[in-house]
């Protein structure tokens, strides 16, 4: 596509096209989507359900890191009310901005909408981002934070210093609910050990999952690091997604946990029934000092 009409933002366009080109089927499917702006489209709405899980598809894994804006487009894509209210959202930024600024709202709660449940797996995205568009003071400190990826990891490392309580600011009310990735890459983005070890944690899944198998073996007690105070608070995600790491029977029954809230959902669900003791597992000893989360 032309420089013009390059979706935002382009990380998420190159990394579908990659996946595309490789793809006799998708070509077929959406014929010429690099210069087809309804193709593309068509595409875009493909992966979002990929994204989700919903088809099974092996392309899931390279394009999950991206799913914040293929689940966000494939929503707009099928609402002409949001379509008439951020026109030209694949083109035109600032509108694109605002359709942001609208799922962080929804994923908050603060507008209901139905789309809730499916953006929720991508609300640490939207909700940093609704609180970026509205505040000067960030964008100043963060500039382009949309498309510099310096500027968006240095403005997770706010969050995280935010959620967690280390930095006083009204917007942990929001954030807070996402703080246990906001305080796992906040950790990531200061320790060059773990980004030697987990490179690219922000767009590989498989270096990401292994992070949080990190946070796991920590908040569990399998070895010491100074990170603990930060990372205990939320220690139930990571314990709780560790023991799904390394788990194929939870993989299966639960398919595609990190960006499916039903899968999500249904994982804390069989959590709970451990804590309490409803079935025997051997997770119960990694899980049970989490309890009060699921």
């Amino acid at each position: 596509m032309s420089d013009s009409s390059t979706p935002f933002p382009s990380a998420a366009n190159q990394a579908l096209m990659n996946v595309y080109n490789a793809r006799p089927d998708l070509q077929a499917a959406y014929p010429d989507a690099a210069s087809n702006v309804s193709n593309y489209s068509g595409l875009v709405s493909w992966a979002g359900v990929t994204v989700t899980g919903l088809t099974g598809d092996g392309a899931a894994v390279a394009l999950e890191p991206y799913g914040y804006y293929y689940d966000l487009m494939w929503i707009y894509n099928d609402r002409p009310d949001l379509q008439a209210a951020f026109p030209d959202a694949y083109t035109n930024f600032t509108n694109y901005t605002e359709l942001v600024t609208w799922a962080g709202e929804t994923v908050s709660g603060f507008s209901p909408d139905g789309a809730a449940t499916i953006l929720q797996p991508y609300g640490y995205y939207y909700d940093l981002m609704w609180i970026y568009n509205v505040r000067p003071d960030l964008q100043a400190a963060f500039p382009d934070a949309y498309t510099n990826f310096t500027n968006y990891t240095e403005l997770v490392t706010w969050a995280g210093e935010t959620a967690s309580g280390a930095s006083t600011d009204g917007a942990s009310v929001i954030l807070g609910a996402y703080s246990y990735y906001y305080d796992l890459m906040w950790i990531y983005n200061d320790r060059p050990d773990l980004q030697a070890a987990y490179p690219n944690a922000y767009s590989s899944l498989a270096s990401y999952s292994q992070l949080v198998d990190w946070a796991g073996g920590l908040v569990s007690g399998q070895f010491s690091d100074g990170a603990l105070t930060i990372l205990n608070t939320t220690g139930g995600y990571y314990a709780l997604m560790w023991v799904y790491n390394v788990r194929p029977d939870l993989q299966a029954a639960y398919l595609d946990a990190y960006s499916s809230s039903a899968s999500y959902a249904g994982l804390v669900q069989w959590a709970n029934d451990v804590v309490t003791k409803v079935f025997t597992d051997g997770a119960y000893s990694i899980l049970y000092p989490f309890a009060s989360s699921y």
